[in-house]
């Protein structure tokens, strides 16, 4: 599966937890996919803090949720989609 928002990320990083869990995937295998998501994450977090010096209101496709990036791109004025709770 390829990840492109956030939300996928959490979602695999569950599968990754429960096949751990499970047995089915070995704790290298799982240390090494939760390495790799902290990069990924801490590469956007870097992303945030640049736009956030420089003023600027970054466009970061990972960030969205496919609702909001479909809800964006559909209008032609964006709309902000509230957080589910």
């Amino acid at each position: 599966m390829k990840v492109h928002t956030i939300e996928e990320l959490r979602d695999e990083l569950l599968d990754v937890f429960e096949n751990l869990r499970t047995g089915k995937m070995e704790i290298g295998d799982a240390k090494e996919i939760n390495n790799t998501a902290g990069k990924v994450i801490a590469s956007v977090k870097v992303q945030l803090e640049y736009a956030l010096l420089r003023r600027e209101s970054p466009n970061i496709p990972f960030l969205k949720s496919p609702l909001s990036i479909e809800a964006t791109t559909a209008t032609a004025k964006p709309k902000r989609i509230k957080a589910k709770s």
